[in-house]
């Protein structure tokens, strides 16, 4: 039973996204696709993971918090269920400290949405 609810669910949220993406603007898939999970080595990769895709979702993480390394299976879980919608990258904080500064990031882990090449929403996973 709550194996079918839960396949329930998930097909109606993938076809919500589906739904919601082809109604708003620009490509329904990524122009340039990142693997989930990809570690982001520059500002230049960042900028083509946001611009490339209609949807990405970039959480920066810290090399030694404990949060990101128990977040990190469910990002990529999530990641790889909507792959075909979104990329789902990482960006170490100090790598990218003022990109995470100029979008508020004040703690690890946090997920930032970005639509459309602008952030959207973020979500910071409490301790």
């Amino acid at each position: 039973m709550e194996s079918s609810t839960s396949n329930e669910l998930e097909a109606i949220l993938r076809r919500k996204a589906k739904e919601l993406l082809a109604a708003s603007r620009g490509p329904l898939c990524c122009t340039t696709r990142f693997p989930v999970g990809y570690e982001l080595k520059s500002p230049e990769e960042l900028k083509a993971a946001v611009s490339g895709c209609r949807a990405t979702f970039v959480m920066f993480f810290g090399r030694e918090c404990p949060y990101c390394r128990a977040f990190d299976p469910i990002f990529r879980h999530v990641g790889a269920k909507y792959s075909e919608l979104a990329n789902f990258v990482k960006a170490e904080v100090e790598r990218f400290a003022y990109t995470a500064a100029a979008l508020g990031v004040m703690g690890t882990p946090t997920t930032i949405a970005f639509v459309g090449g602008s952030p959207k929403a973020s979500s910071r996973a409490s301790p």
